[in-house]
């Protein structure tokens, strides 16, 4: 029998049976010749994601298929899920998927396997289809942080997530005058060397002419990595510098000393030239002129000059635009009270024990040790305990170092009250000032009120940046506030925006005050048309100390003018910069930072270094690079840091001195408000003369605040401890004595030692680390300084500002210590 009849007749029996009622048992199995259904599985199976436009391979085997018709291959959904080749596959036979080129809505597609022979049988298998990772661009061949003009240096930069493998394209600003690459392109991680400019031309900084040189993504130019490189002049200038200096900054009246400077770069070996200021009041010097590194002797005035400073300098000879300075402060045989003469406003903010406590005046100083007029005003946690506008009186001393106390007197509600002060001064315009009477404890400054000794709204009128930190009265909570205002003539405070972050709770709004014209010691007050009502203390034309005196919140803080700017961008804060921000964090209860970075002029940090104690639990040192601010427009810009904290920034007058406002070597910068939840705190940003490498030397007024303890709410611990003195430092450390008081205890005054030892950081020229140690007297009623230490050491990490002012911040893991040094 053929084939063909075969079957024939086997259909026809098959036939006959069923019609005959004969049952049979029911099969699914198309196939035929089996009674097991077809079924379908996924042999190989693709990745769990795939990049858009990428492919991978995926294989199905078909059970019971009697034909081996293999399966067709789909997906969903349609037209955005990608496809394969070939669309059929044999069992077991491997298809390639290519996935879409745009992620599908939803972000994943679903591939299906089905049985050709059976259509009823499918595998399906879900599949994410992911974004191409962004192209990043990296540094990784740095250049030196400085060439001569005329140099080479290879740098090189690695693309990582460029698919095309395209490399990087090498720029640099300002055009023209930067300098040259070969090649301007690159690939990945290859080298180009770059050529530095054969000429310095202006504008340059003291140290010389800054570039940024920028690798740029071939394949998508917003991807770039920058570097700044200072060049330098193939020609040396004349430098002059002080190799010979007294040990101390100040000198008695009729005293001499031994000065030397150093010359270098001249050919001629002319030495240097000897003068001072104020003339024919500032003293004389024999020799007058000197070769390079030989001695003169100075003799101090007879009497002491109307500012007590001294300012020594030695000329070169050969280039008169080359020179070095130094001051000292000039004080009477037996006491120095002579070194703070005038009108001096102050502001300190702190804690007592119902919570955050802060005061201002103005007192005037006679030279002699009397305090011949002032005036005062007391606020705290308990508004009924506030003492507004209340007249003083009383006494100072202040000896050879410039360590002083002051005690304050006056009567209020027919009660008579004295505040006790120590106090460091580091010119007859400044010092640091702590409260040491155990009733509060509290920090701040002591500022002579140039802007006297009559003051007006016009002396004051203009655009202020300001800050304030504090707690809110109702809730018993940190509070911080920061904005901007223009002040005019009238007293009217227009085109403000005040920003507040109450214990993690940020809100921003329109700030419109009214103004009272000063009084005869810079006093005024403000209300607002929300209804807050604060005082203020004018120090210079562009100073303003405030409090927060309504039964809302308690704070304290200063107001700095603006200058005269005229446009914000990004560039506005372009170089380097210390900075620092302390205050209440919302699971540790207390954090301070304190660091450095350096900005592009374009939005991002292209290096540095903070180190941030959180609580005493959590102390660490982190790399910047990268963090972002943004200026846009207006003085009130942001700074973004790792781990989601976020900043405001208020910018300020750059010929500013924030630490010190008669300080005429400023540098402006910007003040901070935190502006997230997971800390409140205030600050500032500062501009940092480029780091010598060399240590901190010569003597400095000490202020530091422990807040170890620190809490708000429920259980809170409102004692902080508060710290002055004068220390004196050289190569290896520092010593000297100290004055420090807490809330509710005897204060420590002026017998307790300070030692620091001291170590650069070759990382990150201008930080320093080392430890400190702060040992009481042996006194049963004294306490320790550092609640957790005792007379142990803490360590501590120092931020140059410049070679007279330093940021100090604890990094101890039990320590919260926050500060300054100021020479």
């Amino acid at each position: 029998m053929n084939r063909k009849l075969f079957w024939n007749f086997a259909l026809a029996l098959a036939l006959i049976t069923v019609g005959c009622g004969t049952s049979s048992r029911s099969s699914n199995n198309n196939g035929g010749g089996g009674s097991t259904a077809i079924s379908v599985a996924i042999s190989t199976a693709p990745p769990g994601a795939v990049q858009t436009g990428l492919t991978a391979t995926i294989a199905a085997t078909v059970a019971n298929d009697s034909a081996n018709k293999g399966v067709t291959w789909s997906c969903a959904p349609a037209g955005a899920c990608g496809s394969f080749n070939p669309t059929q596959t044999a069992s077991g036979a491997a298809t390639t998927y290519t996935a879409p080129a745009t992620v599908p809505q939803g972000g994943s597609v679903t591939i299906t396997a089905t049985s050709v022979s059976d259509a009823t049988k499918s595998v399906t298998v879900k599949v994410t289809i992911a974004a191409p990772a962004a192209i990043t661009v990296t540094l990784s061949t740095a250049p030196p942080a400085s060439l001569q003009t005329g140099a080479t240096a290879a740098i090189a930069a690695t693309v990582a997530n460029d698919s095309a493998n395209k490399g990087v394209t090498w720029s640099c600003a300002p055009a023209n005058v930067c300098g040259t690459f070969n090649p301007i392109q690159t690939a990945s991680g290859v080298s180009t060397i770059y050529t530095a400019p054969s000429t310095t031309p202006p504008p340059n900084t003291p140290q010389g002419f800054a570039v940024t040189l920028t690798a740029t993504s071939v394949s998508d130019s917003t991807k770039n990595a920058s570097v700044s490189v200072i060049i330098t002049s193939t020609s040396p200038s004349v430098a002059v510098q002080l190799t010979t200096v007294p040990a101390a900054e100040s000198i008695q009246t009729g005293a001499t000393a031994t000065f030397a400077a150093t010359v270098t770069n001249d050919s001629t070996n002319a030495g240097v030239t000897w003068s001072c200021v104020p003339l024919n009041l500032c003293g004389s010097f024999n020799p007058a002129q000197t070769a390079s590194a030989a001695a003169t002797t100075y003799t101090a005035p007879a009497s002491v000059p109307q500012s007590n400073l001294i300012a020594i300098t030695a000329t070169s000879v050969a280039d008169n635009t080359k020179s070095a300075s130094f001051l000292l402060t000039v004080y009477k045989a037996g006491t120095n009270n002579s070194l703070l003469n005038g009108q001096y406003s102050f502001l300190l903010t702190g804690l007592d024990s119902p919570g955050s406590y802060a005061l201002a005046g103005s007192v005037t100083l006679d030279g002699s040790g009397n305090v011949s007029a002032g005036e005062l005003d007391v606020v705290d946690a308990v508004p009924a305990n506030a003492q507004l506008g209340v007249p003083v009186t009383g006494t100072y001393a202040i000896d050879a170092t410039g360590h002083g106390t002051m005690t304050l007197n006056y009567t209020f509600n027919n009660f008579a009250y004295f505040v006790n002060f120590s106090f460091a001064a580091t010119s007859g315009s400044h010092a640091a000032i702590v409260e040491t009477d155990g009733g509060a404890a509290a920090s701040g400054s002591l500022d002579l009120q140039s802007a006297g000794p009559s003051f007006s709204l016009s002396q004051i009128a203009g655009n202020y940046s300001f800050t304030l930190s504090g707690e809110d009265i109702l809730q018993l909570t940190p509070q911080v506030q920061g904005g901007i205002f223009n002040l005019n003539t009238a007293g009217s405070i227009t085109n403000g925006t005040i920003d507040s972050n109450d214990n993690g709770t940020f809100v921003s709004g329109a700030f419109q005050a009214t103004a009272t014209a000063p009084d005869s010691h810079g006093r005024g007050t403000v209300t607002s048309n929300g209804g807050a009502t604060f005082v203020y203390y004018i120090v210079t034309p562009e100073v303003l100390r405030i409090l927060e005196t309504d039964a809302n919140t308690i704070a304290g803080g200063s107001a700095f003018g603006q200058g005269n700017v005229s446009s914000y961008t990004n560039a506005s804060l372009n170089g380097r910069y210390a900075f620092h921000n302390e205050g209440l964090d919302a699971l540790n209860g207390q954090r301070v930072a304190a660091g450095q970075f350096t900005t592009s002029g374009n939005g991002t940090v292209l290096g540095g270094v903070e180190d941030t104690n959180a609580g005493g639990s959590t102390s660490y040192t982190v790399d910047l690079t990268g963090v972002t601010y943004s200026i846009s427009g207006s003085p009130r810009g942001s700074l973004t840091f790792f781990g989601g904290a976020a900043f405001n920034l208020y910018l300020t007058d750059p010929a500013l001195n924030l630490l010190d406002p008669n300080n005429t070597a400023g540098g402006g910068g910007a003040l901070m408000l935190e502006t997230d939840a997971q800390a409140f705190r205030t600050g500032a940003v500062i501009p940092q003369a480029m780091p010598s490498g060399a240590n901190i030397q010569g003597n400095y007024a000490m202020n530091l605040v422990n807040l170890t303890g620190v809490t708000y709410g429920a259980s809170q611990n409102q004692t902080d401890n508060n710290l002055v003195g004068q220390v004196s430092t050289n190569s290896s450390g520092y010593q000297g004595l100290v004055d420090y008081a807490m809330a509710g205890n005897y204060p420590v005054i002026g017998d307790s030692a300070a030692a620091s030892t001291l170590s650069a950081d070759a990382t990150y020229p201008g930080r320093f680390t080392g430890t400190l140690t702060i040992t009481p007297p042996a006194n049963t009623f004294v306490f320790a300084w550092s609640p957790v230490a005792g007379t142990g050491q803490i360590n501590v990490t120092y931020y140059q500002i410049t070679t007279s002012e330093w940021l100090v911040v604890g990094t101890s893991a039990s320590e919260v210590v926050y500060g300054v040094l100021q020479q």
